[in-house]
């Protein structure tokens, strides 16, 4: 009788350990980027020739980013309609067509992104895009 005491203690030890183990999943940033985002604004920080240039385009109104789980990107971005396709190099960077950006920021709320350019130090641009929903 003490014997099945003890089996059925540890079983309930076991038990409640296996329970109070849940996985904790966070979505992936493919299955958090799906669905409309509206356009913000994009800052956009340029040289050439040694001459820096920094300004800020805002959203018109309407203005959004659409990604779909068949791997296109719907858009309507300063009243132009666009349609890429996109894809993840892992969680951190997006190709729209052949063009990489650098995902700053990914969550339920909140899309900022950057895709910039080095050719010297005279000569490059930096353009980040925020989006929020």
């Amino acid at each position: 009788m003490k014997q099945a005491l003890i089996v059925i203690q540890l079983l309930f030890l076991s038990s409640l350990l296996f329970i109070s183990c849940k996985k904790n999943e966070d979505p992936s940033p493919v299955e958090k980027i799906i669905g409309v985002w509206n356009f913000e604004k994009t800052v956009n920080f340029t040289a050439l020739n040694g001459i820096l240039n920094y300004d800020t385009a805002y959203a018109v109104m309407g203005d959004y980013l659409e990604f779909r789980t068949d791997a296109k990107v719907y858009s309507r971005i300063s009243g132009v309609y666009d349609t890429a396709t996109y894809s993840f190099l892992g969680n951190n960077k997006i190709i729209f067509n052949t063009d990489t950006t650098f995902i700053n920021e990914l969550t339920d709320s909140k899309l900022t992104y950057e895709v910039s350019r080095y050719n010297s130090a005279l000569d490059f641009y930096e353009i980040t895009s925020y989006f929020s929903r």
